[in-house]
């Protein structure tokens, strides 16, 4: 038995003994397994055929046996325990172990098998054919509640549709072919995807291709002038500065292929082919915006402009009561340009960032979301990154730049007990994984983003809602990349202005921040929370604990906790989290 946790309500109809001490009293173990010496486990290790048992053979068992659950189900297992303790599950899914004990002393065990649940096999061993049936007949493992959008206190009623009971829009094909031809021609400028007869192209840099002919041809590198690097580089040394990979293709202008005809003696003829080393699938960017002025107008210039081709592309641009009347400006600022659509939303009152981004995305069609704002600036090429590393299960982080100074933040970890966030400083720490996603630069799926269900509305008006959104993603399974390749310039707040925001809006922030610590954090460090945040004032402090007293927070705790595969308490030791 426990002497830690409680026992949990799935184990309410089950007898089990009391704990050895005060506190505790969680059955243990829940299931077991073949274990046997006598019946071991054959496996191959360092060139020879050895046999395993014990518990380090029966743990494996069992994760192997929820990855081919999952595989059939095509989709996580999630939490199983309140799905095994149901009765009809329990004798039906497992083999009741009813003769033995624990003893592994030779002098007798503390705790015998007996019928139903025991604390020496639990529930029993797994049928994992009846196992799988049981799985497949209940719902999914639940996903983190989408709460009721909440208005940031003093902003009135927000506006738009008020969601009680978030509801999935219906799943998108599967992600289709360009609807446009991808063909090579001299005179298509900028657009083209081109291979050459004869040519191989070798080293992509700056905004044109470096191309070398056959190997036989002495004149292979006479284009190479015209490449950024300056022939300082040969071929696969040769760094491409906008994320192009040797498995990518060439995105050539016309200015390349005549170069390449007019200086090369063999006169290489281009053929049209489509790409098929990456997907090409149409990117909705959703940009929430207030008050950015004529920044918002070169920030979807910079997107339109900056696209390796003329691929399907949605600006969906959520206007959260601006007074500076910019998006009046946004049509006319992208007119003319192919294969661009405009969608523009007016909120009628300040509504906040995180209701902002989740109108937008419902407003969104494509398969991919761009989520950023309004004070960014995408460089060139800025495509191309996303279609070599994007996946339907992974969340890509772009790298953040300032726009005024050489800073740069390859995604953000979390930090404790105060649960806010700093930047990583160094390209490919932790492998490129990152606990947080900076807002301003969050590629993600489409179908992901609504299975998570959103940005969290009850984290009104600015912080904490951007990294709680980030903590629920890698405990639901999935992973965040940083993408080094995919730079986004951004204004990050003068000292001045952030901190006449921060004074405004100081009990919201310091809310929000609670109730993201009450969410995740187990008991001891949210008792470190607390007692952080009760340094900055003891009566906003009392004050922001009285209005999360009276809201959802426990509910929606005890929801996440039985709802997500992982737990927060088995990150937090790892790169998720730094104390401080």
């Amino acid at each position: 038995m426990s002497s830690f946790f409680a026992k949990p309500t799935y184990q309410s109809a089950i007898n089990v003994p009391p704990p050895p001490g005060a506190t505790g009293g969680r059955g243990v173990p829940d299931v077991c397994g073949n274990a046997a010496a006598e019946s071991p486990y054959p496996i191959f290790v360092g060139g020879q055929d050895v046999d395993v048992w014990g518990t380090s053979a029966v743990a494996p068992l069992w994760a192997g046996l929820a990855a081919r659950l999952g595989q059939r189900l095509g989709r996580p297992v999630g939490f199983l325990n309140t799905l095994i303790y149901q009765p009809q599950v329990s004798s039906s899914a497992f083999r009741d172990i009813t003769s033995g004990n624990n003893n592994i002393t030779g002098q007798g065990g503390p705790y015998s098998a007996g019928s139903g649940w025991d604390p020496c096999t639990g529930l029993g061993s797994p049928r994992g054919a009846a196992l799988l049936s049981a799985v497949q007949g209940s719902a999914p493992a639940p996903s983190p509640p989408r709460p009721a959008p909440s208005p940031p206190p003093g902003t009135g009623t927000t506006t738009g549709q008020a969601i009680s009971a978030w509801v999935p829009p219906p799943p998108y094909p599967a992600y289709p072919a360009p609807p446009y031809p991808l063909s090579g021609s001299a005179d298509t400028a900028g657009s083209a995807a081109t291979a050459f007869t004869g040519c191989t192209w070798a080293a992509r840099c700056g905004y044109i291709a470096a191309l070398t002919c056959s190997r036989d041809c002495r004149y292979g590198w006479a284009f190479r002038s015209r490449c950024r690097c300056r022939g300082r580089a040969r071929g696969r040394d040769c760094l491409p500065s906008t994320g192009l990979s040797n498995r990518d293709n060439a995105i050539l202008c016309s200015s390349a292929i005549g170069a390449v005809q007019s200086n090369c003696p063999e006169k290489p003829q281009f053929r049209r082919f489509s790409i098929v080393s990456t997907a090409v699938t149409p990117i909705s960017v959703i940009i929430p915006v207030r008050n950015e002025g004529d920044r918002i107008i070169r920030a979807i210039q910079s997107i339109v402009s900056g696209r390796s081709c003329p691929f399907p592309l949605e600006l969906v641009i959520v206007d959260d009561n601006s007074t500076d009347r910019a998006c009046d400006q946004l049509l006319q600022a992208i007119e003319r340009t192919a294969n661009t659509r405009l969608v523009l939303r007016r909120l009628n009152s300040w509504s906040g960032i995180p209701f902002a981004r989740n109108r937008g995305a419902e407003l969104a069609s494509y398969p991919i979301y761009f989520i950023t704002d309004g004070n960014t600036l995408f460089l060139q090429n800025w495509d191309l990154p996303i279609w070599g590393h994007f996946e339907r299960g992974r969340i890509l982080a772009a790298t953040i730049l300032d726009v005024a100074f050489s800073f740069r933040g390859y995604g953000c970890q979390l930090t404790l007990p105060s649960i806010g966030v700093t930047w990583i400083p160094i390209a490919g720490a932790y492998g490129g994984y990152v606990p947080v996603v900076a807002c301003t630069g969050t590629v993600i799926d489409r179908e992901l983003f609504h299975r998570l269900g959103g940005y969290d509305e009850t984290l009104p008006l600015y912080g904490a809602a951007e990294p709680e959104f980030s903590v629920r993603a890698w405990l639901s399974g999935y992973e965040i990349v940083n993408v080094p390749q995919l730079p986004i310039y951004y204004r990050f707040r003068p000292r001045r202005e952030y901190d006449a925001f921060y004074d405004a809006n100081r009990g919201v922030m310091l809310t929000n921040y609670l109730r993201f610590a009450c969410y995740y954090l187990p008991e001891n460090l949210l008792a470190k929370a607390y007692e952080y945040y009760h340094q900055w004032s003891q009566a906003e402090f009392n004050t922001a604990m009285s209005n999360l007293d009276a809201s959802d927070v426990w509910i929606k705790r005890a929801a996440l906790s039985g709802g997500l595969p992982l737990n927060f308490q088995s990150r937090s030791g790892s790169h998720c989290c730094e104390m401080k």
